[in-house]
């Protein structure tokens, strides 16, 4: 089993209920306690009985305060292991995000008789004939993307008959991109009329509002976000750059100085992150990867799965990225560029703090539209929240260790 994670955890994320004071089945708690989940976050604390209960929810909650076990333990717990009947349905924007999410679910459900082997992920880029055999074998949970989900409910290879939930997450990005949309209204049509509806995001547009008033009944709002965007633990720093050859030089600096466990590296565009990788490891002389989004699947998901096992300390990506992607041993993200928005933004400094703990987030800017869009997204962020983007310092060693490092093994200088 995994040690124990004692690291602190910051005051927007902490709970007080233990997950075994919850009423939850016993073989749900030891699953929990497997994977260190000992207390509930804020955001599992309010939600758990909510789905629970069986009522529409929509949970807004920052970036890595534990959304997917808010939404994942009752579905769990509420779960008829024996039936052979689909039960649960849970959409995600990305291939990743929903595959991680899988992954997740089957972490939670080690100790529970007949279930971790009946989770099952659909996305695009995976055997057809692979999908069908697996859902001969008559899933529980379906993880998915809408565009794949769709597919498979359409071709009458899912059985809707049955489901009792759905779920989806990110929910903004689903409901305000219109291809995006249109597949979750036909997935919809397909389920019963009495589906329980739980939608979860960090941010909720008045298209999120609108879905909600017309396709929900009676939902219950659960509002996770206090008074900041952004996690408590993650302090956000700017640097002024006289040129962009100079970001490259900046980056060696911060590798050197900053006591970095992993970092992930955001670019704006998917030909920059392999060249931007290839300075890393070859000038810089640091382990890196490189992940976009016009590799195929395959590929992305083997990267992915080398950075979450630490074989590299630095991921170069474009915004495929920002939202819902979990790894906790990410305590610094750098925007190599600054972001198109102020959402993205928010998202993409999400990467790190995850969970309660703290992390560094840097942009550089360079140029007179990467100051505009800058100045554009500080503007936007300081109306809503307290915390502000300090200019880094000259000698970053004046960045205190406390504020981001990793464990307490790092808060002593070597």
């Amino acid at each position: 089993l995994p040690q124990q994670d004692n690291r602190e955890q910051t005051e927007d994320i902490k709970g007080s209920t233990k997950f075994s004071d919850m009423g939850l089945q016993q073989q749900l708690v030891n699953s929990l306690r497997r994977v260190n989940f000992i207390t509930a976050t804020e955001i599992q604390e309010a939600a758990i009985p909510a789905v629970i209960s069986g009522i529409d929810i929509v949970a807004r909650a920052k970036n890595g305060t534990g959304k997917t076990g808010a939404f994942a333990i009752p579905l769990l717990n509420q779960l008829d292991q024996k039936s052979g009947k689909l039960q649960c349905l849970i959409l995600a924007h990305t291939k990743e995000l929903a595959m991680q999410i899988s992954v997740n679910i089957k972490e939670m459900s080690k100790q529970m008789e007949n279930v971790t082997d009946k989770i099952m992920c659909v996305v695009g880029g995976q055997d057809i004939e692979d999908d069908k055999k697996r859902l001969v074998q008559k899933p529980l949970i379906i993880v998915g993307t809408p565009g794949k989900v769709k597919h498979y409910l359409t071709k009458k290879l899912i059985n809707p008959q049955f489901i009792k939930t759905l779920v989806v997450d990110e929910a903004d990005e689903l409901i305000t991109s219109s291809s995006f949309a249109e597949d979750l209204q036909e997935i919809i049509g397909f389920l019963p009329r009495n589906v329980q509806k739980c939608l979860f995001s960090a941010t909720f547009p008045e298209s999120v509002e609108q879905f909600c008033i017309t396709h929900m009944k009676d939902a219950e709002f659960i509002n996770c976000m206090q008074q900041t965007l952004t996690l408590i633990g993650v302090s956000q720093y700017i640097a002024y750059l006289r040129e962009e050859r100079f970001k490259v030089k900046l980056l060696n600096q911060l590798f050197t100085k900053l006591a970095m466990n992993q970092c992930i590296v955001f670019v704006n565009r998917t030909n920059k992150c392999e060249p931007l990788c290839y300075q890393i490891q070859q000038d810089l002389q640091i382990p890196c990867l490189f992940v976009h989004s016009g590799m195929d699947l395959e590929k992305r998901s083997l990267i992915f799965h080398d950075f979450s096992n630490q074989k590299a300390r630095v991921l170069v990506t474009t915004d495929l990225y920002t939202r819902g992607i979990d790894i906790r041993t990410v305590n610094v993200v750098i925007n190599f560029e600054v972001p198109l928005s102020s959402d993205m933004y928010l998202h993409r400094i999400g990467r790190c703090g995850r969970f309660g703990h703290k992390g560094l987030a840097i942009t550089f800017m360079a140029g007179e539209n990467e100051k505009n869009r800058y100045l554009k997204i500080d503007n936007e962020i300081k109306g809503v929240q307290q915390n502000q983007i300090k200019n880094l310092p000259a000698d970053l060693l004046e960045i205190p260790r406390s504020l981001y490092a990793y464990n307490t093994e790092d808060l002593i200088m070597k």
